[in-house]
């Protein structure tokens, strides 16, 4: 029971996850961002992209080993 809770988790904050990140890269190709926020765009799209990454890489690990 606990480990379906825990991926119910990850798969709930892998959704939020990508969906922010479509947000952020739908801002950025509008050009919505300013020069001011853009360092923190940055950082943040990079973090969106590494949570990402990391959920792929976590899902194919557990999935060959059981």
């Amino acid at each position: 029971m606990e480990k379906f809770l825990f991926n119910l988790l990850l798969l709930i904050v892998g959704i939020i996850v990508i969906r922010l990140g479509i947000i952020q890269l739908k801002k950025r190709k509008e050009g919505k961002t300013q020069i001011r926020k853009s360092l923190f765009g940055n950082v943040f799209l990079s973090v969106f992209f590494l949570l990402i990454l990391g959920m792929i890489i976590y899902s194919i690990l557990s999935f060959f080993v059981k």
